[in-house]
């Protein structure tokens, strides 16, 4: 289950990216890391390189934001920046437009 939602996480991300490169990533050449808020939704998923370290400055972040309902209503990147220079390990730190 948590597979398909990782694909669907990517297919939404690759729909409402203001990079189209996005979609044009080998995602079999990426791992990817995904968040969990307190409800058990994915609150964060991030992808980069094969054995990046979260601690490096090199993925590519998203916030999985959702209705009062529990659906998705919005994926974010940080500061709007949708390329791989964030930290996986600050994720929560970040900005992350409304």
């Amino acid at each position: 289950m948590k597979t398909k939602i990782t694909l669907i996480i990517a297919l939404l991300i690759c729909l409402v990216s203001a990079t189209p490169a996005f979609c044009e990533v080998d995602h079999d050449a990426l791992q990817t890391r995904i968040a969990y808020n307190s409800s058990g939704d994915v609150e964060y998923s991030g992808v980069s390189s094969p054995n990046v370290a979260t601690s490096d400055t090199a993925w590519r972040i998203q916030k999985i934001i959702y209705d009062t309902s529990g659906n998705v209503v919005t994926i974010v990147f940080p500061n709007g920046d949708s390329g791989f220079n964030y930290v996986w390990d600050d994720r929560e730190s970040y900005t992350y437009p409304d």
